[in-house]
């Protein structure tokens, strides 16, 4: 089963920076996952939820 990951973050830098680390771990660990979402948006999260069946297994949410 593959871990689908979702990445809702406001802060460009620190986006890029969750997803080029969640990217690492994933490639050193073997790891059968695969970023799904990568947004600014937290809607985007809610739609993309919506729409897809499969879902996501993993999010990473900047709540303030």
């Amino acid at each position: 089963m593959s871990i689908n990951i979702a990445i809702c973050e406001d802060k460009q830098i620190i986006l890029n920076n969750l997803r080029t680390s969640i990217e690492k771990i994933v490639r050193q660990n073997s790891i059968d996952g695969k970023l799904v979402l990568i947004t600014n948006n937290p809607k985007s999260i809610l739609e993309y939820s919506k729409k897809n069946v499969i879902g996501v297994n993993a999010y990473f949410l900047d709540i303030n």
